[in-house]
């Protein structure tokens, strides 16, 4: 139907679930090779579920909520928030991505892909806004300097995109001069 994953009260719920999975956890399950694995069999199961539609692939990332670790929320959301991005569903996909950036702030993964489908829909700016939160919370991440000083160079901003080239500074060489010349 027409209804989006909003209306349905989704992403509140999904972010409601994954705040209560977390206040219930009693020890702090880091990604183990057993998570790897219960990831492997959700991201399966997901795009099988995508072939019955987005409800059908929505409501299964939210039983999966339920069950599994709660170090694996950010990526069951960021499925989703992907899916919606391919569903063309971009306010749902918004949504959902914020909510993976605030569940994972640290994981790069998250804010590259909202970034990118900003700079996708011509939304440069939040692009940048977003790039800029990014850098702030993943301090020497390669990829979102990378992107943050592609974009700034795209936009025009040479001094933001030395500075950000700046912050490289512990980047290998051959990552440095890659940037150097792609630049």
């Amino acid at each position: 139907g027409g209804r989006t994953l909003s209306e349905s009260s989704s992403v509140n719920s999904l972010w409601d679930l994954a705040q209560q999975q977390d206040n219930q956890s009693s020890t702090d399950v880091s990604d183990t090779a057993e998570t790897r694995t219960l990831f492997k069999e959700f991201f399966k199961d997901f795009k099988g579920k995508e072939k019955g539609g987005f409800g059908a692939a929505r409501d299964y990332a939210r039983e999966c909520l339920e069950s599994v670790p709660d170090t694996m929320h950010w990526r069951v959301l960021l499925e989703l928030a992907d899916l919606s991005k391919r569903e063309n569903r971009l306010d749902d996909a918004r949504a959902l991505f914020r909510l993976v950036n605030e569940v994972q702030p640290s994981g790069h993964q998250g804010w590259l892909e909202y970034a990118k489908m900003e700079e996708e829909c011509g939304e440069l700016a939040e692009c940048q806004r977003i790039l800029a939160r990014a850098v702030n919370a993943c301090p020497g991440n390669e990829s979102l300097l990378l992107k943050g000083i592609k974009l700034c160079e795209k936009m025009g901003h040479l001094p933001r995109a030395r500075s950000l080239l700046g912050r490289m500074q512990g980047a290998t060489l051959e990552k440095g001069w890659r940037v150097m010349l792609e630049g």
